[in-house]
């Protein structure tokens, strides 16, 4: 059974473009709507909503952190400091941490997505 989750956007094509390059998949963009596969079985459904949007903390913890970093390391730029000030559309990290490796990446609407590699 397939798993959706709905993020909230201002700019469903813009964010369908920043999260097909991040997950590696192409999106279905309809109208306001558009959708993105992260996994086997587990969709983005972002939905546009006018601005502000509050912004969201996603996980995933089951990827390769290097093979993350390495693939969007020269598109989207790295951010070194406060992880509750870091812009959209920057990536944090990777860190070690006791038991795992982590990422996070801020979309464009400010969203932060925590990849862990335990």
């Amino acid at each position: 059974m397939p798993i959706t989750v709905t993020v909230p956007c201002t700019n469903a094509a813009l964010s369908a473009d920043f999260y097909s390059y991040l997950f590696t998949s192409a999106p279905d963009v309809r109208d306001s709507v558009a959708e993105i596969a992260v996994d086997d079985g587990v969709y983005l459904k972002l939905v546009e909503r006018p601005a502000p949007i509050a912004p969201q903390e996603f996980a995933f913890g089951r990827c390769n952190v290097d093979a993350l970093v390495e693939r969007i390391g020269d598109a989207i730029p790295a951010y070194e400091g406060d992880i509750e000030a870091m812009p959209p559309g920057t990536y944090w990290g990777p860190h070690d941490y006791p038991g795992g490796f982590a990422l996070v990446v801020s979309d464009p609407d400010g969203h932060y997505f925590s990849f862990v590699e335990w």
